[in-house]
């Protein structure tokens, strides 16, 4: 069974790839979305990480 996910962002630094003992490939990620946001009228673009 396989679980789809589909991410859209940035990514904040560079992946980390690592192998476990029994061959399986581990990758670490930052990833950076950004939403906008009204603030006193204007519309500000706030990126969270």
């Amino acid at each position: 069974m396989q679980n789809i996910v589909i991410l859209a962002g940035n990514i904040g630094q560079k992946p980390e790839t690592r192998t476990t003992q029994g061959g399986t490939n581990i990758t670490n990620f930052s990833l950076a979305t950004s939403r906008p946001r009204l603030s006193e009228g204007r519309v500000l673009d706030v990126t969270e990480n």
